[in-house]
Order: structure tokens, then sequence, then C-alpha cells
């Protein structure tokens, strides 16, 4: 091929990619053009229908929706079909139109049928935990008839139907609250009736269903008070639990043939075992309360010297601490070792300071009438000791050498603020056990003042209820430590 013949091979080929990127840059220009002309289109209806869909119109205005979203279909299948938009324009302006009226529907069912829009988002929230599903398709077809009512202009009846409607959808909603707080324990009293627990544990299981019954009830008199009926709910699952497990010691019992000697001198093994672990040893030729008593001693001991440990430890970390920084500093300004070293002797001298005088209050009381701690530099009096008549914040004269200890601990801290914390179980609602646990640290506090010398711009009372619990509301003995009175020695900085 000569060099004529090249050149022209050369430039039809060019030519040639010339024509196709032409062809694709007017294709992407149509594209582009096509997209735009589409949004132009459908601008302010598609807006309408946004606001629409944000206020829930396909249920609270159902034939206005629809019916605009039927115009904006049509509208929307001519113009994909290609039609020119004169064809199709008065179908995107009556979906605009429909589009608008389900907005103001919407807003005048939103504001007119407040307490119906308010029953219904409650529901929905919890609405998964309905079993039967019809009843929701119902009551949701129930609200759509109401809207068509409303959209006929006729208020005073769609006020009329809601009230019903509204009814019927708190009902759903304590339905569903009930589910989702007391299936777990419905399931639990089925499966222990099925497995025949109440020939073996009657007691036990009867409290479940007492506590299943109460949590219910709860319920029923207020929905929204979940976290009291929970928590009972949580009670009566562990009593089903419970009773389970004393069902299956009585049935392993009857079928080993085992006598009463033999279980006491099982009960008497876990008892000897848990001794000989606190290197104690005990005898059982006494009743067994003596011999439990005898165990909670020790442990109340081993608890004393963890605490004198504890306070040991922590001084030991300060002096550590200190001791670290010092020789970091040393190593830079070795002139200040005699600052230093009086640093120190002052931070040991209030460390022994410290320990003396929390023996001393330590010393004031027996293990059965106070447990003290130290926090920081805070004594916490534990009095655990200390009652009240049920519901009421009167002191009984049988606690006032106690409370005489107590003066006699703040004295220990001349120059200390004192607060007083008042404590409940959980039993009773939050709001008494609230009142009840600030009256009594009052009454505490009015009697250090009466009785002592103390200023009473140093006192502070307060009540937390059942807030801070110290152990497992569960149990009678777990409830008996939590409800106390705890005095809170705060030293001035100086001290």
């Amino acid at each position: 091929m000569g060099p004529s013949k090249k050149a022209h091979s050369v430039i039809f080929l060019f030519l040639l990619v010339l024509f196709l990127v032409s062809m694709i840059f007017t294709e992407c220009l149509i594209s582009s053009t096509f997209q735009d002309y589409e949004t132009m289109l459908f601008k302010d209806v598609r807006k309408a229908k946004k606001t629409a869909d944000s206020l829930e119109a396909q249920v609270y205005s159902p034939g206005h929706y629809e019916k605009a979203v039927d115009y904006y279909n049509d509208a929307y299948t001519a113009y994909e079909k290609g039609k020119e938009a004169e064809k199709f324009n008065d179908e995107i302006k009556m979906a605009e139109v429909y589009f608008l009226k389900a907005v103001e529907t919407s807003k005048l069912f939103k504001t007119h049928l407040y307490d119906c829009v308010q029953s219904r988002e409650k529901f929905l929230k919890v609405a998964d935990y309905l079993k039967d599903k019809d009843e929701l398709e119902d009551v949701e077809e129930s609200i759509k008839d109401v809207a068509e009512i409303l959209e006929d202009g006729k208020l005073n009846k769609a006020l009329q139907e809601s009230k019903e409607i509204s009814e019927e959808y708190r009902n759903l909603e304590l339905i569903a609250i009930k589910n989702k707080i007391l299936t777990d324990v419905w399931d639990l009293l089925e499966k222990a009736e099925d497995e025949k627990i109440e020939k073996y544990a009657p007691i036990t299981l009867s409290k479940a269903h007492k506590l299943a019954d109460k949590a219910e009830n709860i319920l029923q008199e207020n929905q929204y008070d979940t976290t009291l009926a929970a928590r009972t709910a949580m009670e009566a699952e562990y009593e089903v639990k419970h009773a389970r497990h004393l069902a299956n010691q009585i049935q392993n019992i009857e079928e080993n043939d085992k006598t009463l000697e033999s279980i006491l001198m099982q009960t008497e093994a876990h008892l000897r075992d848990i001794a000989t672990t606190l290197n104690m040893e005990v005898n059982f030729d006494k009743d067994y309360k003596q011999v439990v008593d005898e165990i909670n001693n020790a442990i109340e001991k081993l608890k004393k010297e963890k605490n004198n440990l504890d306070l040991k430890y922590q001084d030991a970390k300060e002096q550590i601490t200190l001791l670290q920084q010092q020789i970091s500093e040393m190593e830079s300004q070795v002139g200040d070792l005699e600052s230093r070293k009086k640093e120190l002797s002052q931070l040991l001298e209030q460390q022994r300071i410290r320990r003396e005088r929390f023996s001393k209050v330590e010393s004031l009381f027996t293990p059965e009438e106070a447990k003290i701690l130290r926090d920081g530099n805070h004594v916490i009096i534990r009095l655990h000791a200390i009652s009240f008549p049920s519901g009421k914040s009167i002191i009984q004269s049988n606690y006032f050498g106690l409370l005489s200890k107590v003066i006699k601990a703040i004295q220990v801290y001349p120059d200390c603020n004192i607060t007083i914390e008042g404590h409940t179980d959980s039993r009773g609602s939050d709001t008494l056990n609230q009142k009840l646990s600030t009256e009594r640290s009052a009454a505490v506090k009015d009697y250090l003042i009466a009785n002592s010398a103390i200023d009473a711009s140093r006192l502070n009372a307060v009540g937390y209820g059942e807030t801070k619990p110290i152990a497992s509301n569960d149990t009678q003995t777990g409830r008996q430590k939590n409800r106390r009175i705890d005095v809170i020695i705060i030293p001035s900085e100086e001290e």
C-alpha cells in the first residue's frame, strides 16, 4: 500500500472515531435533557407527595391520597410512553391538587382528632408484641373510615367516631404491653402446669401465680407503670423457676427413698463445706440457725479485715504515688529534698490520724448495730440496726442509745459536715418510698440537732427511696439490708 492510501486510511479512521464520539456525546446530552425535562414536569407534584407522606396521609386522608396516586401513576405512565405533556398535564395538576387536599385533611385530623392520633402512635410503639395481627388491620381500617368522614367535611361525626377508635388503640396497646412484659412468665407457668409442678411445690408456684396476677393488675390500673410491672413479673419468673427446682429436688428424694435424716445430713455437709472454706469448724448439736449465725459472724469478721486491708492498701498506693512523684522531681530538683520530706511526713501524719479516727468510730459500734465503711476520706456509718414502724418516720426510744453513739462518732471529726441518707426497699410505689426515706433521714437529723451541740448548718438530710440498693430486693434478707440509714461524715480539708 502506497503512502497515499495509508494517509486515506488514517483519515478515515480518525473521522470514524470522531463520528462515534459525537454520537455518544449527543446521546448523553439527550439523556440529560430528558431527565431535566422529567424533573421539571413532576417537581411540584412530587413535593406535594413528599409532604403528604410525611403526615401519613395514606392513613389520615386515604381517599384524597389514593386519588392523587392514581392521577400521578396515569401521568407518569403517559410520560413513559412518550406522549406530549399537554396530554397528561391535567393528570399531574389533579395529582398535586389531591396530594395537597390530603395534606390539609391530615393536618385537620391531627389537630381536631389529636387523642385518636396519640392513641395510635403510642400503640404503634409496641405493636410488634401484638399476637393477633388481624386486630391491628381492623383498627387501622377503622381509622381510615373516620378519615374519609373527615374528608367529606363531617367534623363532628368524625370526632364522635374517633372516640371509639381511640379506645380500641388503647386496648390493643394494653394487650401488647402485657404481652411484652408477661409473655415469658405466662409461658413458664404454662410449662409448670404441664410438668405437674404444683403437686410438689404448691406454695412456691402459688406465689408465682400471685405475682404474675399482681403484675397484670398493675398494668390494668396504669398501663404505663411498666417499671414496677416488669420488676414484679421478674419476681414471678424467679418463683416459677424456684418451684421447678424444688419439685426436681422433691422428686429426687422420693425416687431415691431418701430419709429425713439423710436430707438433714446433706444440708449439714453443705454448711460444713462453707465453714471449711472459712477455716472454721462447726458442730451440729444445736439449732441450724446458730450454725448459720456462726458462719455469718466469721464472714463479717473477714469483711472487716478486708476493709482494714483496703485502707492500708489505699494508704500505701498514696505513699507510692507520692514517692514516685518525688523521685521524678528529685532527678531535676535535688535541692527540694527537705521540702518533699516535709510533705511526705505531713501525708503520713494525716493518714495516721485518719486511721486512728476511723478505728475510733469503728470501736463505738458492734457489728449488729452498724457497718463502718470508708469511701475516700468520707466515713460511712451504715445503721442497719435501726428500723422504723411500717410507713412511718418515728424514731423509737430503744434506738436513742445507738444515735448517741452516732453523735460521739461525729465528734471525732470536729469540723466535719454530715449527710444523712434514707433508703428503702423496692416494695411500695416509687413516690411513697421517696417520701418515706426523706422523712426518716430528716427525723434522724432532727434528733441529732436536738440532742447534741452539732451546728444544724453542718447537717444535711436526703432521701433516695429505693434507687440505691446494696442487696437484692428478691429476698427478705436483701430487702432488710436495703432499708437503712447511712450517716456520711465528710471531714474538712484540714482533717
